[in-house]
């Protein structure tokens, strides 16, 4: 896409899951027994920054922009392999769509060494507890 051709008031959509997996725990002496988790939150980041790096002007970087969307409700949620089999491993899907601004450049390189234009997506959280039940 030319920059002529963005315009500001475009955006994006962005979409995709977070997988969180509770692997079973064990003891030489025990059974493998339920994991309970409380995931009091979950945030997914949307990171743009473009850094230039040449001889004549050194290093320069810009952040383009960093939106982030919180996934878990404000009581937070609890997991649990409970009612799944113990031993094998349980995984939740998390979905989230971002909006994204649609004046952002295209992801390019530039400069002398590792320049250019580039995003990053991550994820984040806060969890209590992986005592077993």
């Amino acid at each position: 896409m030319l920059a002529s051709e963005r315009r500001s008031s475009a955006a994006y959509s962005l979409s995709g899951q977070v997988n969180i997996t509770l692997a079973p725990t064990c003891s030489l002496f025990d059974r493998r027994r339920p994991v309970h988790l409380f995931v009091e939150s979950l945030v997914v980041t949307f990171e743009g920054q473009t850094e230039l790096v040449s001889q004549e002007t050194g290093y320069s970087a810009l952040r383009l922009c960093s939106i982030s969307q919180q996934l878990v409700p404000d009581e937070g949620i609890e997991l649990s392999n409970e009612m799944e089999n113990p031993s094998k491993p349980c995984t939740w899907s998390v979905v989230f769509n971002l909006t994204v601004p649609g004046w952002l450049p295209e992801s390019s390189a530039f400069g002398d060494r590792d320049g250019g234009t580039n995003y990053a997506l991550h994820a984040s959280a806060t969890i209590h507890g992986g005592d077993a039940a």
